[in-house]
């Protein structure tokens, strides 16, 4: 068992590293594609990563959508979080340092707590509520580089944060 959480523990950190190190190299990839193109090769990416499980376990990875309201849900994660959201991070990336891109990306969390609660009635706690106004604080300090204020880029990727915050 001990073997099995220092597995866990390392593929965690490695998710984490993969997932810092994808902004600057995504800065890199735009240099020869658009935001728009780099933007779908990402998710093609994605759903080529998720191909193989699905092969293997021969069944879709969503859930059977029988009913409008839930097809409608899935519509509207596809189209925020998974275009718009996107488009808005490559073309805020494009105006941005990487390095601001990366940290200002922890502003997701904070837009899908905030909108748990406004409109899915979550309740959280003081505490939860300090780590919120933290992250908050931190992701609007971010936004001010050694060249100056990039609020244009960082509007972006805040719209990003929350048009994946809605998943």
């Amino acid at each position: 068992m001990t073997f099995l959480c220092n597995y866990f523990v390392l593929f965690a950190i490695l998710s984490a590293a993969l997932f810092e190190a994808a902004t600057p190299a995504s800065k890199w990839l735009l240099l020869g594609l658009t935001p728009i193109q780099l933007a779908g090769l990402l998710y093609l990416g994605a759903a080529l990563a998720v191909m193989p499980m699905s092969i293997w376990k021969g069944t879709s990875p969503l859930p059977p959508m029988y009913d409008r309201p839930n097809k409608m849900r899935l519509l509207g994660t596809i189209l925020f979080g998974g275009i718009l959201g996107s488009i808005f991070l490559m073309f805020g990336l494009t105006l941005s340092q990487a390095g601001s891109v990366s940290l200002l990306l922890n502003f997701e969390f904070v837009a899908t707590a905030i909108i748990g609660v406004f409109f899915f009635r979550d309740h959280l706690r003081i505490s939860e509520w300090d780590g919120i106004f933290t992250a908050f604080i931190a992701a609007t300090l971010f936004t001010f580089s050694l060249v100056g204020f990039e609020w244009l880029g960082s509007v972006l990727v805040l719209l990003a944060c929350l048009m994946w915050g809605n998943r």
